[in-house]
C-alpha cells in the first residue's frame, strides 16, 4: 500500500436495516459487580472486628470471582430493526448508544458470513455488538453514524510483541507449571493461609492482562501499548504495510508458527504487530487487520492539500516563543489580527485544520487554541475531536483548549513544540523490533 492510492469518500445516511441483532451486557452485570463490592465494603469491618478474617477473605475471593468471570458472561441478544444515524443506534425506535458517547468502533468478520460491529461506549467502555447481514452492512452502519475510517478509533488486542518462538512455548510451559504448583500449594494450605489464595486469583488476571498487546488505529496514527508502555506512530512516518507468515524451528517446542503485519517507518525502523503466534491468538485476522490500519492510512493522506500547507505557516510555532505563539493563535481565533493586510481565517477553516489527521500535531493543537479564543466556539466539538486523537499530547492539549483550562494549554502546547523540535533533529536509525529470521 502506498500512500498515493485514491480515498474512496463514502457519503453518509441513516443506516436502516430490519435483519440484524444487538448484544449487550445486561445492566444486571454492572449492578450485581457494584453490589459486590458494596456488601464486601459494609461487612468487612464487622468481620474483622469479630474476628472472623478468614470468612473476610473467602468473600473477597468469591467477589474476585464474580468480578473474573464478568467479561465472559454472555451477553444478551435482542433482534429487530436497526437505525445508525447521528444521534446514535437505535433499535425498534429505542437509543442505545448515542453517536457522542461511542468511544471506539471495530467491523469483525464472523464465518457465516455475517459482520459483527463492537462498538465502546461511555467513560467504562461498556461493549455494544450489532450483528448484521455482511460487512458491508457493517461499513453502512459506521457511516450513518458518521464514524468512517477519517473519524472512527478502533482498539484491538493482539498477543505480546515480545513473545516470539520458542519463548512462547516457554511461557505457556511456565504458566502451566505455575498453575500446577499453585493448586499444590494452596490445596494444602487454604485453611492456614487463605490470604494467598484471594491474592492468587487477582495475580493471574492481571498476569494474562499483561500478555498482551493493545493496538489503538485512530485517525492520526496507531498507539501501541505493551506491559503498559504505549508508542504512539503517525501515519506520515509511515512508508509500508504489508502481512508475514514464518514458521520458525525451534528446538524446545519444534516448531513456531507466527503470522502478522510489519509497518516500515521512515527512519528505517521496522515494527511487527503479531496477530497469531503459536499458541496465542487474537480476535482479528491478518488480513482484517491490514485492511483497517490501511483504510486510516488512506483517510489520513487524503486530507492533505495545498491550502492545509499555507494555513499551517499561521498555526506552527515557527520558532516563536511559546507566550508569542499563543497570544497569536488566540488573536487569530478571535479575529484580532485582522487588518487590511490580513484577512480573518473563516472558522470552519481552523476546523478544517484541526480535523485534518495529516497536519502536524502542533498545527492541530494551534487551530484548536485559536477556535477557543473565538466566543462562538462550539466546546462540544472540541471535545469530540480530541476524543478521536491517539497522540497523548495533542488530545491532551485540544482537551484543555475545549475546557479553557490556560494552564494546561500552556504546558501541552510547549510540550508538543518541544517534541517536535526532538524529532526534526532525531537521526535516521533502522531497529527491527523482534527475533531476526
Amino acid at each position: 500500500m502506498t500512500a498515493s492510492e485514491p480515498h474512496q469518500a463514502v457519503e453518509a445516511g441513516p443506516f436502516i436495516t430490519t435483519h440484524a441483532s444487538v448484544r449487550r451486557t445486561p445492566g444486571w452485570h454492572a449492578a450485581f459487580s457494584w453490589a459486590s463490592i458494596a456488601l464486601f465494603a459494609a461487612l468487612t469491618p464487622a468481620l474483622f472486628f469479630l474476628g472472623m478474617t478468614k470468612v473476610a477473605l473467602f468473600l473477597l475471593l468469591g467477589i474476585e470471582a464474580a468480578l473474573i468471570a464478568r467479561p465472559y458472561l454472555p451477553l444478551a441478544e435482542q433482534p429487530g430493526t436497526l437505525r445508525a444515524d447521528t444521534r446514535g443506534v437505535h433499535l425498534d425506535g429505542q437509543l442505545l448508544v448515542a453517536r457522542n458517547d461511542i468511544r471506539s468502533s471495530l467491523i469483525l468478520p464472523r464465518r457465516d458470513g455475517r459482520a459483527m460491529v463492537r462498538l465502546e461506549h461511555g467513560r467504562a467502555r461498556k461493549r455494544l455488538e450489532l450483528l448484521v447481514a455482511n460487512e458491508a452492512d457493517a461499513n453502512s452502519l459506521l457511516q450513518g453514524l458518521e464514524l468512517g475510517t477519517s473519524r472512527a478509533i478502533s482498539r484491538i488486542v493482539l498477543p505480546l510483541r515480545h513473545l516470539v518462538p520458542p519463548f512462547d512455548g516457554v511461557v505457556v510451559v511456565g504458566v502451566m507449571l505455575m498453575m500446577v504448583f499453585l493448586s499444590t500449594f494452596l490445596v494444602s494450605n487454604i485453611l492456614a493461609h487463605p490470604e494467598v489464595f484471594t491474592v492468587g486469583p487477582l495475580a493471574a488476571v492481571l498476569l494474562l492482562q499483561r500478555l498482551r498487546t493493545h493496538l489503538t488505529i485512530a485517525p492520526d496514527g496507531l498507539v501501541i501499548r505493551s506491559f503498559g508502555i504505549s508508542r504512539f506512530v503517525p501515519f506520515h512516518d509511515l512508508v509500508g504495510c504489508h502481512t508475514y507468515d514464518v514458521r520458525a524451528e525451534s528446538g524446545f517446542m519444534k516448531r513456531g508458527h507466527e503470522v502478522g503485519v510489519v509497518l516500515s517507518l521512515k527512519t528505517g525502523e521496522i515494527l511487527r504487530l503479531r496477530v497469531e503466534l503459536s499458541h496465542w491468538g487474537s480476535e482479528v485476522s491478518v488480513t482484517g487487520l491490514r485492511a483497517r490500519i490501511e483504510e486510516a492510512w488512506r483517510a489520513h493522506d487524503a486530507y492533505r492539500t495545498v491550502d492545509a500547507e499555507r494555513m499551517a505557516e499561521h498555526l506552527a510555532p515557527a520558532g516563536r516563543q511559546l507566550d508569542d505563539w499563543l497570544d497569536a493563535l488566540r488573536r487569530l481565533g478571535s479575529g484580532a489580527s485582522a487588518g487590511h493586510r490580513n484577512a480573518p481565517i473563516p472558522a470552519d477553516h481552523l476546523w478544517r485544520m484541526l480535523e485534518n489527521p495529516s497536519s502536524p500535531p502542533t498545527v492541530r493543537a494551534g487551530a484548536a487554541v485559536a477556535l477557543s479564543a473565538s466566543p462562538s466556539v462550539d466546546h462540544e466539538r472540541l471535545a469530540n475531536s480530541a476524543r478521536a486523537i491517539a497522540q497523548p499530547r495533542l488530545r491532551v492539549a485540544i482537551e484543555a483548549s475545549a475546557g479553557a483550562r490556560e494552564a494546561e494549554i500552556e504546558a501541552a502546547m510547549e510540550a508538543l513544540a518541544l517534541e517536535e523540535e526532538k524529532a526534526a533533529k532525531r537521526p535516521r536509525r533502522r531497529f527491527f523490533d523482534g527475533a531476526s529470521r
